[in-house]
């Protein structure tokens, strides 16, 4: 869906790359042909990206696109964190940790997903407001707080356990 929709946003948006991160799956080659297919000449396929490197990538990124269909991508976080725009699908938790920092699009919406994608591409003033929600809406995640809220589940578990 995301090659689908990124040949519309090159017919609009003629500069526009797309760099895809993630290990190699097995159908990577399938997703090499469908950009040949296509007529993508600027999808690049990075594949692995070390911790160490993600924060050059999503901060030089003008958006990043997780159009999953199954839930909570831990990299679209990284990117708000790092003050990029996200497009994300709208299935699962997506709705419940983006908000309104990030623009949700039905995974299958082909159409939909080129169109948000242009629009951050295009719009400076969606982009830098997009930005400044992204950061504000990731400091609310953290390990340090997630650690904090199952230590405080656990101490009521004890606590109700221990009344009984």
């Amino acid at each position: 869906a995301l090659l689908r929709a990124f040949s519309i946003v090159k017919k609009n948006v003629g500069d526009a790359e797309l760099l895809i991160g993630g290990k190699k799956s097995k159908d990577q080659p399938m997703l090499e042909n469908l950009a040949r297919e296509l007529g993508l000449k600027d999808v690049t396929f990075l594949g692995y990206i070390s911790e160490d490197k993600l924060p050059y990538h999503y901060s030089s990124a003008t958006v990043m696109i997780f159009p999953s269909r199954c839930g909570f991508g831990l990299s679209t976080l990284e990117a708000m964190a790092c003050g990029t725009p996200v497009v994300v699908g709208a299935v699962f938790d997506a709705p419940e940790f983006v908000a309104n920092a990030g623009i949700l699009v039905n995974p299958d919406d082909i159409d939909e997903m080129a169109k948000s994608i242009i629009g951050v591409l295009t719009e400076p003033g969606l982009r830098e407001q997009l930005s400044a929600k992204a950061i504000e809406r990731a400091q609310e995640f953290s390990w340090e707080k997630m650690a904090r809220e199952t230590e405080e589940v656990y101490h009521s578990i004890m606590r109700t356990e221990a009344s009984k």
